[in-house]
């Protein structure tokens, strides 16, 4: 713009506002200066502007905050328009409104996770959650943090070879991958998170640069939980990381909870009033677990451990628990089957082995006899 302007020229700058926004209008035409300018088309060539410099930077910091910068152009007259949302500005109303939604989510999420002991799981939301920032671009990463470091703990991470120890050691709720951290690629490294079975629990919000189409199917294999553009609005933001932290506390106290209920003690309560029952019962389910991976384990194996012929153990057993001695055995397993598949620790086929089944086939025909429910859909059911 200054090159453009006449020796005799002068530059004017114009702010004004509406019941939403500032605006704000540089141009070098004196017309400016009665407002009377009509904005004309821009110039084929002024797009190109934006792609180096620090105005390119400006142009990524007014629009995560929801504003716009449009460039006009007609011979050696140029216009500049930046209009800011009123929100960003000052502390108004909306801000007031923004902080007061987020209250209302940490109360409703305080209310959802309490605990059947009474205790309410706050002890992550007393403190500021914690964010990992994974990416090199020095100015966007320092950008982020500080205009996220007042709801969140950010930690800035630009060595792509480190996100795993970074995240064991930070536990962070949630992680956000730029495209390309130092020549490795964002979506590597998100399919690296979620393949660690320490930190798979965590969100992964994984940024990316363009908004098309092919541009979001191309991260489909990521395995991140969120695509966000770079250049999203900072509360839209903001907004979508603690929702993401949210609902994966309500998830994980959902789990626990389903797990709770689905794998509950098993023993009659004559049976937990007697101690010699109990004792007995203990014994079977401690030898039980001592031999859960072998297949070749049977009722005569656990009536001769227990020191009993076949016919006194299932006797005995049938009047404790109301089952037989081999279905009491496949009703032990498939509580172990549950809590396994709960903890997404492990393969369905590494459940197969560690439980004494010949194979994962076979597992899933067993389980889905005993529960009405593949294990597949089992985990889905749990994980929501």
């Amino acid at each position: 713009m200054i090159d453009n302007t006449p020796p005799d020229g002068c530059i004017n700058i114009i702010l004004s506002h509406s019941a939403s926004s500032w605006e704000l209008r540089i141009s070098n035409c004196e017309k400016i200066r009665n407002g009377i300018l009509k904005m004309i088309p821009a110039m084929p060539a002024f797009s190109s502007i934006y792609n180096y410099g620090d105005l390119w930077t400006v142009k990524k910091i007014i629009r995560l905050h929801g504003g716009k910068i449009i460039g006009y152009g007609y011979g050696k007259v140029v216009t500049y328009q930046v209009i800011m949302p009123k929100y960003f500005q000052s502390q108004s109303e909306a801000d007031t409104g923004m902080a007061l939604s987020v209250k209302k989510q940490k109360v409703y999420l305080e209310e959802t996770v309490s605990t059947a002991e009474g205790k309410s799981r706050t002890d992550k939301k007393e403190s500021k959650s914690c964010i990992l920032l994974v990416m090199a671009d020095k100015k966007y990463s320092d950008y982020l943090r500080m205009t996220l470091s007042e709801y969140f703990r950010c930690i800035v991470l630009d060595a792509p070879d480190r996100i795993i120890s970074a995240s064991v050691q930070n536990n962070p709720d949630v992680i956000v991958v730029d495209e390309t951290v130092n020549g490795v690629y964002g979506e590597e490294l998100c399919s690296k998170v979620k393949a660690d079975k320490a930190i798979a629990n965590i969100p992964v919000i994984l940024l990316i640069k363009s908004a098309d189409n092919e541009s979001y199917l191309s991260h489909v294999g990521s395995k991140a939980d969120r695509l966000e553009l770079r250049s999203a609005n900072i509360w839209k933001f903001r907004t979508d990381i603690t929702m993401l932290i949210d609902n994966n506390l309500v998830r994980q106290e959902r789990m626990r909870r389903f797990i709770a209920d689905t794998v509950a003690p098993t023993l009659p309560e004559k049976i937990r009033k007697d101690d010699a029952c109990l004792k007995f019962i203990n014994k079977v389910r401690q030898l039980l677990e001592q031999n859960l991976a072998e297949e070749s384990y049977t009722v005569d194996a656990l009536s001769e451990d227990m020191g009993m012929s076949r016919t006194a153990f299932y006797n005995k057993m049938k009047k404790m628990t109301g089952q037989a001695p081999a279905d009491y055995m496949l009703t032990f397993k498939m509580e172990r089957a549950k809590r396994l598949l709960a903890s997404q620790d492990y393969s369905i086929g590494e459940i197969a082995t560690m439980l004494g089944f010949c194979d994962s086939r076979y597992f899933a025909k067993r389980f889905k006899e005993a529960c009405g429910i593949c294990p597949s859909k089992y985990i889905e059911t749990i994980i929501g």
